[in-house]
Order: C-alpha cells, then structure tokens, then sequence
C-alpha cells in the first residue's frame, strides 16, 4: 500500500511552502511527502506572465525555477539560495472569499 501526505500551502510564500516541504523531507519518511502546488507553483510564473505575449520565455523560466526549487525539496536537498523576492512575498490576502 502506497500512503500520500500533502499540505496545503494556502497563504504562504513559494519559498516558505518550498523550505516546508524541504523540511519534511529531511529525513526518511514511510509515506510519500508532498503539497498543493497549485498557488506555490504558479504565483510568480503567473505574475511574471501578466497575460502579455512578451513575457512567455521569462515566465516559462519562472515556473522552470519554480518546478525545480519543489523537485529538490522533495528530496529534501532545498536550500532557498538565489530565489527571486517575488517568491518570497506571502500570498495570504485578508477578507479574500471565492
């Protein structure tokens, strides 16, 4: 039997969720670690985007750091040098309703 642990990284930076799953991951762990990429993931790809053709590449290389930053904390081998301050902004928004 195969067990999957995920958390959410609701209101947390890219970086704070990415160190988090990093942490997790530290040591060996009987069950699969991971989390919502979803607002992790994309945030800063999405806001480097902006819905302008001319910011394809730069956002395609955002998610590329995004995506990598996540691999290596999946094995728990994240150290948080080099991100950008755009990741490290919180994406908590108070009053936000759906």
């Amino acid at each position: 039997m195969v067990c999957y642990v995920q958390f959410l990284s609701g209101g947390q930076s890219e970086v704070e969720a990415t160190l988090n799953l990093n942490a997790m991951n530290q040591s060996p762990n009987p069950w699969h670690v991971s989390f919502s990429y979803a607002r992790a993931l994309q945030n800063t790809c999405l806001k480097t985007w902006g819905g302008r053709p001319e910011n394809v590449q730069a956002a395609q290389e955002a998610l590329l750091t995004r995506a990598s930053a996540n691999s290596l904390a999946q094995l728990g081998k994240y150290t948080g040098e080099g991100e950008s301050e755009e990741a490290k902004k919180g994406m908590f928004v108070k009053g936000y309703v759906y």
